[in-house]
């Protein structure tokens, strides 16, 4: 077996008398990668062979050279072509003194990932921001109002009621209040809602009527009995 391209043309080039010269895949392929014409001289066939040899993908080929006189004067054998060694194009850039194309390779693949990384936690960001807006253009006029009176229903319901109590939360809001144990969780959840909505309906500014009545209370606690009787 003969390896390489100029091998195969140094053997060609050194048997004396070749009229004919055939290259195919195996002995028994009917197509040729390359088949001289009669009548060519050595010079041309080798010439057009060189020239095949370099259209050829590299591999496994079988040739055969002849005189042209008889049938018994041909030499065979298989011959390799090999690919020219040439580097392909680096996407790694420039190798770092000391650091091996690998870890190159995998600090390129480390920072990519952070980038992706960066890139979606500012895409989820400006998703939370969209969603913050969407929920403020939904708000109701009772959530408004929950919010507006969340920082007063824990003094306003320690006046009323005194400290003894469990504390709850209030649907919209994240302070806990203290309500006495008269009612179950859910019943006084329920109740402070629903007296929040009849207030907000009725005077928009019913915060500050609250806070001016306890204050009034906390001047005069004898008021409350007053109230009671009219309540």
């Amino acid at each position: 077996m003969i390896r390489g391209k100029d091998n195969v043309m140094e053997w060609v080039k050194s048997t004396p008398g070749i009229k004919q010269v055939q290259v195919r895949t195996a002995p028994g392929a009917d197509a040729f990668q390359f088949q001289s014409e009669e009548g060519e001289n050595k010079k041309t066939i080798e010439d057009r062979l060189s020239r095949a040899l370099d259209c050829l993908e590299p591999g496994k080929y079988y040739i055969e050279m002849s005189d042209g006189n008889s049938r018994r004067n041909w030499y065979r054998d298989y011959f390799i072509l090999e690919s020219d060694a040439v580097p392909a194009p680096s996407l790694s850039g420039p190798a770092m003194s000391g650091v091996s194309p690998e870890e190159v390779d995998r600090r390129i693949a480390a920072a990519l990932e952070a980038q992706k990384k960066e890139f979606r936690i500012a895409e989820l960001e400006e998703r939370v921001k969209e969603y913050e807006e969407e929920l403020e253009e939904r708000e109701t006029p009772l959530q408004s109002a929950i919010g507006r009176i969340t920082p007063y229903l824990p003094a306003i319901l320690e006046r009323f009621f005194g400290k003894v109590g469990i504390q709850v939360g209030v649907a919209g809001t994240s302070q806990p209040i203290r309500v006495p144990q008269v009612h179950s969780q859910g019943d006084d959840h329920s109740r402070i809602l629903r007296i929040a909505e009849r207030l907000a309906a009725i005077e928009p500014d019913y915060l500050d009527l609250l806070e001016k009545l306890c204050d009034k209370l906390e001047e005069n606690p004898s008021l409350l009995g007053m109230i009671k009787q009219f309540a």
